[in-house]
């Protein structure tokens, strides 16, 4: 998923909060304002919508679909 912080902030405020709501960072998004993570919607998407964070699906291409692992 990604979370987007719809202030335009930088998303690394967003991995604390994300963490203590029992996500898995995968890394920072295509946009400064951008956290991709691996989490339970149901778990993480009220708390974040109420700091301003939008949660979406994110494609696979932004999680490391495709890439070479080496």
């Amino acid at each position: 998923m990604a979370l987007i912080a719809l202030d335009g902030t930088v998303g690394d405020r967003l991995a604390g909060p994300a963490i203590a709501r029992g996500a898995d960072l995968l890394g920072r998004g295509p946009a400064r304002n951008i956290l991709l993570i691996r989490a339970d919607r149901g778990r993480i998407f009220l708390p974040m919508l109420s700091r301003g964070v939008l949660v979406i699906a994110a494609p696979q291409s932004w999680c490391g679909a495709g890439k070479d692992p080496s």
